[in-house]
């Protein structure tokens, strides 16, 4: 996904490839559609890329983004990552399937899709109330929801920060875990796995501090492991090129 802001010029439209990705990925998330979906650094794409680069990518749009990976913007919010994930696979699956132009899928394929899902998402929540903003899922049987961060440190607590659980905030009901919407995606799936082992810590009759220092030392681990897997991930990816594609092409 792109949007063009302003016209100055940028030497990074004119270059060609082929050129190697450096520094690019950042975690898996998981697979979709036959796609490995990654959080990638958005900012080092910009600066090495596409200075036009935001919120995701697919290997339809952009010739650098490697076939069967589709990336995921670092710097967008937690709140944005279902939508901006749908959007990047229809638009990938209306180039590549029928043959349409860019701004054809961006238009038709995935902002009517968010447009669509937006939609659905605010009637669900909105039976709920303040603070909830989204559904996130489901993880060891919670619910898990994003919450209008500045709102529950306004109204509920001034020290909520990424996120919490029903047993740790007295404030959350039973059974759910709260993100913060104000969360940056790539932290937000660090900040849910703590609360989920956190929680089942607790459950188990483990001391606050312990639980706490237990899920944060893990989730540390866990960072280290994910980020030398695309570090390995993209040592392997062959080289690249700058630029975009106005239609889509087969890729493999």
């Amino acid at each position: 996904m792109s949007e063009r802001i302003g016209n100055a010029p940028s030497l990074l439209h004119e270059k060609t490839g082929p050129v190697r990705l450096s520094g690019i990925y950042r975690l898996l998330i998981g697979r979709r559609e036959n796609q490995n979906v990654w959080i990638v650094d958005g900012e080092k794409v910009c600066l090495q890329l596409f200075p036009d680069f935001i919120m995701g990518g697919n290997d339809q749009r952009y010739r650098f983004n490697p076939p069967g990976d589709m990336w995921i913007d670092n710097r967008i919010g937690i709140e944005e990552l279902h939508y901006t994930s749908a959007h990047e696979l229809i638009e990938r699956k209306f180039m590549l399937e029928r043959g349409w132009s860019y701004d054809r899928a961006h238009e038709e394929g995935g902002l009517l899709v968010e447009k669509r899902m937006r939609a659905r998402n605010n009637r669900f929540v909105a039976n709920r109330g303040e603070p909830y903003r989204a559904y996130y899922g489901r993880r060891n049987g919670m619910s898990v929801w994003i919450v209008d961060g500045p709102l529950v440190r306004d109204t509920l607590n001034p020290d909520f920060c990424y996120a919490t659980h029903d047993l740790k905030s007295e404030f959350v009901p039973a059974g759910e875990i709260w993100l913060d919407s104000a969360m940056a995606v790539e932290e937000a799936i660090y900040s849910l796995r703590h609360q989920v082992i956190e929680r089942e810590l607790l459950l188990q009759g483990r001391k606050w501090g312990t639980a706490y220092e237990t899920a944060q030392n893990t989730v540390q681990t866990e960072r280290a492991k994910r980020v030398a897997k695309a570090m390995r991930h993209e040592a392997k990816l062959p080289m690249v090129n700058y630029g975009v594609r106005s239609r889509g092409v087969k890729t493999q």
